[in-house]
């Protein structure tokens, strides 16, 4: 995608678990996912340094992403992973799908000279670290199968830390934790970057595009959710919670390892409250006293309307017009993305058609209609 405010709608059919890797055997079904504010991300150099020699073990903390391969189909390496690291001991957080939207699982990790073992829900792995890159094999013996993977460490201009905590702005003088991207703008972690001081919305600036690298000042981050012109960025209120934010705002999901979100109103699903060129729809937030292993909770928000008429084919969520999403049809993984009406249990689909829930922990069966 290269729209600066899509929201792609898209299937998962793994779900992962644990440091690296892990296979489920019932994949959550999602039919959507969150608005990505991105932009084109450069890579930066990092700095790899051991830990002090006495400790004999190497520093793997910072950010992570990952690749992998394995013999059971259903299983797959996590594609992020939040390590922060006390002498030889290692506290990995592990997100689980695209964008880290499907929650996160916590593993603790013993580090002896370069190499990380661990045991995780069944799964004995060790991973072995060579400066800025990392291999990874897990073996498993009920049921019998294996994983192999390759990591590498995120770099980030200026960052001095990883895996910081938004909603207590955890950083040293100076300094404001965030969310910010790694090569790929959907690789999203926190780190302690140079604070700005463009106060919450006003326009603000990212540094070659890439999120993070922005002059806002601690406690916010520069994007251009909520705005109608999708290039105008503004300082928005950063949440690791539902509860950090106003009681009618939802803490909505920009990252997950560890949690991360905007604080943005809510609105009626399928009502009238949003300002003109908005539309009221379903949305992953963090919920309120979330916990860091919690999956999105379904909430609403207003978000730009589009003009794609109703079963159009799209690929982002800000296509479509009023009332409508992008959504895939999960029983028929077949067909396309396409324009569908928004439902819920109080505005049921038309003959013919069922109302088909987004995933993650949605009480409200906020949802799309898809064909019986």
């Amino acid at each position: 995608m290269t729209n600066a405010n899509s929201r792609m709608l898209a299937p998962v059919s793994l779900l992962v678990l644990g440091l690296a890797l892990l296979g489920c055997p019932s994949p959550m079904p999602v039919a959507d996912a969150a608005v990505l504010d991105q932009d084109a991300v450069q890579p930066a150099d990092d700095v790899y340094a051991p830990t002090d020699a006495a400790s004999a073990c190497v520093d793997v903390s910072g950010a992570w992403v990952w690749s992998s391969s394995c013999s059971r189909p259903d299983a797959m390496l996590t594609p992020h992973s939040c390590i922060t690291q006390s002498g030889c001991t290692a506290t990995i957080l592990d997100s689980y799908g695209p964008l880290s939207v499907l929650g996160t699982s916590v593993t603790t990790a013993t580090v002896d000279g370069n190499t990380i073992t661990m045991t995780a829900d069944g799964l004995t792995c060790t991973v072995v670290h060579d400066g800025d890159s990392a291999t990874a094999h897990c073996e498993s013996d009920m049921p019998a199968y294996t994983c192999d993977g390759v990591g590498a460490r995120v770099s980030f201009p200026e960052a001095t830390s990883y895996c910081c905590d938004v909603a207590a702005d955890s950083c040293g003088a100076g300094e404001r934790c965030g969310p910010v991207a790694g090569e790929s703008a959907e690789d999203r972690f926190t780190a302690c970057v140079p604070a700005g001081t463009i106060a919450e919305g006003e326009s603000c600036t990212r540094t070659g595009g890439r999120i993070g690298a922005d002059d806002c000042a601690p406690g916010l981050t520069c994007a251009n959710i909520g705005q109608l012109d999708i290039n105008q960025r503004t300082c928005v209120r950063l949440c690791g919670t539902t509860s950090d934010c106003e009681s009618d705002e939802i803490c909505w999901v920009f990252a997950a390892a560890p949690h991360a979100g905007v604080c943005r109103p809510t609105c009626t699903y399928l009502g009238t409250d949003c300002p003109a060129g908005f539309t009221c729809q379903a949305e992953p937030s963090w919920a309120p006293m979330s916990t860091t292993t919690d999956i999105p909770l379904i909430a609403t928000d207003c978000v730009i309307t589009g003009t794609g008429a109703l079963g159009s084919t799209c690929a982002d969520g800000i296509e479509c017009g009023r009332d409508m999403a992008c959504a895939f049809d999960l029983a028929r993984p077949e067909l396309p993305a396409q324009c569908r009406t928004n439902c819920d249990p109080a505005h049921p689909c038309p003959m013919g058609e069922h109302c088909q829930p987004r995933g993650y922990m949605n009480p409200e069966q906020y949802g799309a209609c898809v064909a019986d």
